[in-house]
């Protein structure tokens, strides 16, 4: 799969209204960390099957949250996927951090893309992915300037 980097740059660019209705927190801080993983998980899984694009991306966001949650990320999501026997753990891991991080300083921006994906992000090599968080972290710094 050949990506458009420039494309996905846009993506990070895109201001205006969206038409999917975004959700909340899809976790509640008052629920055990395991709970609330098995539970954006499931969500998770289920927007990859009926493949939307957005909340895939949204709540492959929102597990990044989870796990960065931890004081060692890594170790708490290998604990998770231990315990509920997922395979091919690197292939989520490296998609959900990749999703989080290029968003973390702006979730509200996974809702206005119109190209970018979980499985884009996913199937970058690591020098696309590095210079589209390159990018985004020079749009954050303008946007943040002009405020």
């Amino acid at each position: 799969m050949v990506i458009d980097i420039e494309r996905c740059k846009q993506d990070l660019l895109a201001v205006g209204s969206y038409t999917i209705q975004q959700i909340s927190c899809p976790y509640d801080f008052a629920d055990n960390w395991e709970i609330s993983m098995q539970n954006v998980y499931s969500e998770f899984k289920d927007k990859i099957k009926r493949r939307q694009r957005i909340m895939t991306m949204v709540y492959a966001y929102y597990i990044g949250e989870l796990i960065n949650l931890s004081i060692t990320p890594r170790e708490k999501w290998l604990e998770f996927v231990h315990l509920k026997q997922i395979r091919r753990e690197h292939h989520y891991y490296l998609g959900i951090t990749r999703v989080y991080d290029l968003f973390k300083s702006n979730n509200e921006q996974i809702y206005r893309t119109s190209y970018l994906s979980y499985r884009k992000l996913l199937d970058m090599k690591a020098n696309e992915y590095k210079e589209l968080v390159d990018y985004s972290q020079t749009v954050d710094e303008i946007v943040f300037d002009e405020l």
